[in-house]
């Protein structure tokens, strides 16, 4: 299955290697280089936003998305956003809380709106909040390490 971005979302090429395996296309064309992923980014208000469509695979035995494939979007998303505020340098996550609200199902199109909430030489912090359409699904408080700083 060659996954397709959502109209107005860019797909996002991923260099992580978990990041790959819980976002990745693992179907055919996969193994030959051609690997899209269903995570994706836009700008919205001059920020960069970011969105999830979850497979079968990423549901627990209800049906719903599993809570860490939910922590994983917020880690990946959030974590672009701490590394866009200090120009691409390396961090890394000193700590994600986040609050479950709404269940999530597969194929909804899961939707990040990090903030930078306060940014200090070596930390940052980042918060967000997961949408579909207007419903709040989850909201998180995270804190990233700048490497080196």
């Amino acid at each position: 299955m060659t996954l397709v971005a959502p109209e107005g979302w860019s797909p996002i090429t991923t260099h992580d290697p978990f990041e790959k395996d819980v976002f990745g296309d693992h179907g055919p064309g996969a193994e030959g280089g051609t690997v899209t992923y269903a995570f994706y980014d836009r700008l919205e208000d001059g920020k960069r936003i970011f969105a999830f469509r979850p497979e079968m695979r990423h549901a627990n035995g209800l049906g719903i998305v599993h809570g860490g494939a939910i922590m994983t979007f917020f880690d990946a998303s959030l974590g672009s956003a701490a590394w866009d505020a200090v120009e691409r340098s390396p961090s890394v996550t000193l700590s994600l809380t986040s609050e479950f609200l709404s269940p999530a199902r597969p194929g909804d199109l899961l939707v990040c709106r990090p903030t930078v909430t306060r940014k200090a030489r070596s930390v940052i912090f980042v918060r967000g909040e997961i949408t579909i359409g207007n419903r709040l699904v989850a909201t998180a408080n995270s804190v990233w390490k700048v490497l080196g700083a």
